[in-house]
């Protein structure tokens, strides 16, 4: 397969701009960036999550003697 200057030429452009964006997503401030949001998006979501379920224990197992005694302290301190 025959290219011709011009084309030649396109495509190292091509392939230039395409190292430079790969240098950039791969550079370690990109990874810096990436790592920080995934904690703090891990963080909100177990909270929210966590949240729920103990919601859902406490209505479930707010009676019982043993759990319903802790499920409230940890409720409030979900909420402080």
């Amino acid at each position: 397969m025959e290219f011709d200057e011009k084309q030649e030429k396109k495509i190292v452009e091509n392939l230039e701009e395409l190292n430079e964006s790969l240098s950039k997503q791969n550079s370690a401030r990109s990874f810096l960036v990436k790592g920080m949001l995934y904690g703090v998006g891990f963080v909100i979501g177990t909270t929210i999550l966590g949240a729920i379920v103990l919601g859902i224990l406490y209505k479930l197992f707010g009676n019982v003697p043993i759990i319903g005694e802790y499920l409230p302290d940890s409720l409030d301190s979900l909420s402080n």
